[in-house]
């Protein structure tokens, strides 16, 4: 896998099971919204979600964080970090204190100069290109220094190490990218689709798991929106939203994580075969995707609101960064799969909270601890299983559009010297 990934008691929430063979009126318990309800009138509220959907990127910090000035914060298990800012289209592999040891950049005008390739008028009105120009969206290390970055919704490329492309590929990537054990690159991406109500057909933005090849080729393509609807476990929450004359939002799923479930994951078999978990915010919902068969297998739910970076852990159970559950602060929970059941979480310290509206990550690390990046404080932190800071990260640069603001901070990785190949850390003086 690419990414680098006190205790409450026991709470259930749902597992709405594997088998495409159950009853599609079956009821089932949700606590996101503090009551019980059935799966077949579940869904998000109508002026909540179209807040959530006319949420932009802002470029710099607007939430909050207790900022770092004490010393003993440098408890860290790695040797780098590795972070993507919204200052600039970028990224830097820096010594835990801050000091940068590399950077790539690249601007998008040097990848594409013929500017963005909108292809319709729908898509140009609603993902408007320029917005996005200025920053990368996430950006993956690889051990031989080169780096494969997303330009949200405009494309994706892979860099050497002295940031000249070795490929690019104008799918509308966001949001995540994941690697396989074979090179293939498994992205989020966009496509704009006609889907049919009961009152009329209406134009969306589709979401899709996409795999690319190591050069960059398209291998493969599996639509969410027809996941979704022809699969029992999402069938009927999904057309109870489509056919409110209330509800016609233009990106109806905003998938915003991905994450390959590896073979010999201990709880595999309790989601049904699938290999790949997706985290749906508009849905609020995390689903397990068997992409051979294009059919939802797992659905996971519970507090957590317009949530983002679902991963798996070394231990099988499952991180995801909680942005509005709690509508005033941000959380961070774990659960375990089989059962679905809520075993950590962190809303912060005592008196301290911290809140990001939009992107952020959670990843667990080598000794236990948690990796934590509230996208919009622009700051990352690292907590003991106990709740408590072990290390802080504040984002050194200052925002595009405001100079005077710290730069909302994408996302950090913490990476380790083994990761790299040797030779690499000579050429930057990291041996």
């Amino acid at each position: 896998m690419s990414k680098i990934v006190g205790l409450v008691g026991a709470m259930m929430l749902i597992l709405v099971g594997c088998s495409q063979s159950e009853s599609e009126g079956q009821s089932a318990t949700d606590l996101s919204s503090g009551q019980l309800y059935t799966t077949e009138t579940s869904r998000v509220d109508p002026a909540e979600l179209e807040r959530l959907v006319s949420l932009g990127y802002v470029d710099y910090a607007t939430g909050t964080v207790e900022p770092a000035r004490d010393s003993k914060y440098n408890r860290i298990a790695g040797d780098y970090i590795f972070y993507v800012s919204a200052d600039s289209p970028s990224a830097q592999l820096a010594l835990p204190n801050g000091e940068v040891l590399h950077t790539w950049q690249i601007p998008f005008d040097q990848i594409w100069p013929d500017g963005p390739n909108w292809q319709d008028e729908f898509s140009a009105s609603l993902m408007p290109g320029t917005s996005h120009q200025g920053y990368w969206r996430r950006a993956y290390l690889q051990s031989d220094g080169s780096v494969l970055l997303i330009f949200e919704n405009l494309g994706l490329a892979r860099i050497d190490r002295d940031s000249k492309v070795i490929w690019k590929s104008r799918l509308r990537a966001h949001n995540d990218l994941e690697l396989d054990e074979h090179g293939r690159s498994w992205v989020l991406t966009r496509k704009p689709r006609k889907i049919s109500g009961l009152e009329r057909t209406f134009e969306v933005m589709d979401n899709l798991i996409t795999v690319l090849s190591p050069q960059g080729e398209l291998i493969d393509e599996t639509s969410l929106i027809d996941v979704l609807d022809g699969s029992i476990l999402t069938r009927r929450d999904w057309r109870a939203w489509i056919d409110d004359p209330q509800d016609r939002p233009t990106d109806p799923l905003h998938a915003n994580s991905i994450e390959l479930i590896p073979e010999n994951l201990t709880a595999r078999s309790s989601l049904g075969g699938a290999n790949v978990l997706v985290s749906i915010r508009n849905l609020n919902r995390v689903v397990a995707v068997d992409t051979d068969r294009g059919r939802v297998t797992f659905v996971g739910r519970g507090d957590f609101r317009a949530q983002h970076d679902v991963t798996l852990t070394a231990d099988g159970t499952i991180l995801l960064f909680d942005n509005l559950g709690a509508k005033t602060w941000s959380r961070v929970f774990e659960f375990e799969l089989a059962p679905w059941n809520l075993i950590w979480s962190y809303t912060g310290e005592s008196g301290s909270r911290f809140f990001s509206t939009f992107q952020s990550t959670a990843s667990r690390l080598s000794d236990g601890t948690t990796l934590i990046v509230p996208s919009a404080t622009g700051s990352a932190f690292i907590v003991t299983p106990e709740g408590e800071i072990a290390w802080r990260f504040s984002n050194p640069h200052r925002a595009r559009s405001k100079k005077n603001r710290t730069a909302s901070l994408w996302d950090l990785k913490v990476v380790s010297a083994s990761e790299l190949n040797r030779e690499f850390r000579i050429s930057i003086g990291a041996e």
